[in-house]
């Protein structure tokens, strides 16, 4: 019997009885992107998405971005305060063993600067720490540089810079007046509108080409050309939008096939073919999103993007980290990550003192 309590203690006693050093977290960041924008201290694009490194101060030390082994010891959980308008989806992933702050705002009609907040919660199981940074966000399109209009003459293209494409009452009232207030022409790569601005508020003329996954999965066969218009410019009277075809051209190509995506559905618009330049023209007042096919596409649409809020399509395009492959570290539902086995160790230490007071009272009991 002593030799088998002797055997019983050992075995308790092999097994690890102390807790991990405990860490002292002093605070949590975020650093600046590939691009080397900062979600505090510089505007965020509407409509875009930006992946932020995640970085921890333990123990007084520089703070270094958090890793996937830490993630196995530690909760982090990211979510979308309250009234963020320019938010759409926060999340935490991992990118080839590092953590970051994954960012998709709002936003693409907008002329106005939008906000959002992003509660970060970062708590250690060692230390049972528990730290929390709430960085406000700012969502804007900015409005262009006044230096824009002051160098255009009589019968100039207007530019539209993709830094800053919103145009303000004042500076569209003093694009009419330069031309005389007839009809002026806007340009961006690919496009053109000729309208006149009489009476025409502040507009957004921002304009991506970025391709809608569902529609070139959905027709494989099609050469399709995507020009996008977020902002959803209204001018109150009809202009001249001149779309360029040459990237849907080919040895093969008989006809082009113009279609308003909007609502879910494409809507087929009649054009005017300049075969010459290659270009097709549609009369409107509002500027969309516009799909061009070498086929005929059928309808709806069934794309991805919430189009009963006209907002921009919501392709998940990874701009700010290399084109591997992404996981979720952590359960976005519920923000934890893989649990320790501290109770059994805890159990494990319990039976390890009660084989030690046990071998006690018996050895007492046999030299008596």
């Amino acid at each position: 019997m002593k030799k088998i309590l002797q055997l019983f203690l050992a075995l308790c006693i092999a097994i690890p009885m102390t807790t991990p050093a405990q860490a002292l977290v002093n605070g949590i960041f975020l650093g600046s992107n590939q691009d080397g924008v900062n979600v505090i201290s510089n505007d965020l694009a509407p409509d875009s998405e930006y992946y932020f490194p995640i970085l921890v101060a333990m123990d007084g030390t520089p703070p270094i971005q958090v890793t996937t082994s830490d993630l196995d010891r530690n909760h982090l959980v990211a979510r979308i305060g309250n009234d963020s308008n320019g938010l759409d989806t926060v999340d935490i992933i991992q990118e080839k063993g590092l953590a970051y702050l994954y960012v998709r705002t709002n936003g693409g009609g907008t002329t106005t600067r939008l906000t959002g907040t992003i509660p970060i919660n970062y708590r250690s199981k060692d230390s049972k720490e528990n730290v929390t940074m709430v960085p406000t966000v700012h969502v804007d399109y900015h409005e262009m540089d006044q230096d824009t209009m002051d160098d255009l003459s009589i019968g100039d293209f207007l530019t539209v810079p993709s830094d800053s494409p919103v145009i303000t009452k004042e500076q569209l009232a003093q694009l009419s007046s330069l031309n005389n207030h007839k009809a002026v022409t806007l340009a961006g790569s690919g496009w053109r509108y000729k309208v006149s601005l009489a009476d025409v508020e502040k507009v957004n003329m921002s304009v991506n080409y970025t391709a809608d996954m569902a529609l070139t999965s959905q027709y494989p066969d099609c050469e399709l050309s995507f020009i996008n218009f977020p902002g959803l410019p209204d001018f109150g009277v009809t202009g001249e939008l001149t779309l360029d075809v040459t990237s849907v051209m080919s040895e093969d190509t008989k006809d082009f096939y113009l279609y308003r995506n909007a609502y879910d559905t494409l809507f087929p618009l009649k054009y005017e073919y300049d075969k010459d330049n290659m270009e097709i023209t549609i009369k409107t007042n509002l500027l969309s999103r516009y799909v061009i096919s070498d086929k005929p596409l059928t309808t709806p649409a069934n794309q991805s993007a919430d189009i009963m809020d006209d907002s921009a399509s919501h392709t998940s395009i990874k701009k700010d980290v290399p084109p591997t492959t992404i996981e979720k570290v952590v359960n976005p539902e519920t923000g934890m990550v893989k649990e320790s086995s501290g109770l059994l160790l805890a159990f494990i230490s319990v039976l390890g003192f009660l084989g030690v007071w046990l071998y006690g009272v018996i050895t007492s009991n046999n030299e008596q």
